[in-house]
């Protein structure tokens, strides 16, 4: 008999991915592992569609992959897919507050397990996502092993958030289905 679960484990490390804990990273990167790792997460997904003039990136409370890369010394590198705001087409944060039942059930899910639900059309609408991909940041100026300080880690972030700034604002008018859309990094 076959262990299901035990055989999509074995599928999901095979093609690389590996769960994204603080010691996991660690380890792939003293054994000089790449680490490849998507910033932005479920609080952008409730922002993705509901503002077709502007692309929100919740990237202020993230600061452990530029922590991490200032103790290794390794490279970030910004990259931006465009047009994902596209996909789906959800209801705005504000009407679903206009039903308290209901928003106050995807609050209650949301702190509960930690998911936050968006609703949205269950088939996707046909998108030409591009991702581009810009040069790899250094950062020197830590000494690897050790802990960063709080101004350490918000200078490179901002080095970081820069370079995506530009990435976005180089490639936008040839890949963005919406020239006019701005890049919000919150």
């Amino acid at each position: 008999m076959l262990d299901t679960n035990n055989n999509i484990l074995y599928i999901v490390f095979i093609v690389g991915l590996a769960d994204c804990s603080r010691s996991s990273f660690v380890n792939f990167l003293q054994q000089g592992y790449t680490v490849g790792v998507f910033v932005g997460g479920a609080h952008e997904a409730k922002y993705a569609n509901p503002y077709p003039d502007i692309e929100i990136l919740d990237l202020h409370r993230k600061n452990g992959f530029i922590r991490l890369a200032l103790m290794h010394q390794v490279p970030v590198v910004p990259v931006y897919t465009f047009n994902e705001v596209d996909i789906y087409t959800q209801l705005s944060h504000t009407t679903i507050e206009r039903i308290p039942l209901l928003s106050y059930a995807l609050h209650v899910v949301n702190r509960v397990s930690g998911i936050i639900f968006v609703i949205s059309n269950l088939i996707p609408t046909p998108t030409h996502l591009t991702t581009v991909v810009g040069a790899p940041i250094h950062f020197d100026y830590v000494a690897g092993g050790r802990e960063p300080t709080p101004s350490e880690i918000k200078a490179a972030k901002g080095v970081y958030v820069r370079a995506l700034k530009t990435l976005y604002n180089q490639y936008s008018p040839i890949y963005s289905s919406n020239k006019d859309r701005k890049l919000v990094i919150t």
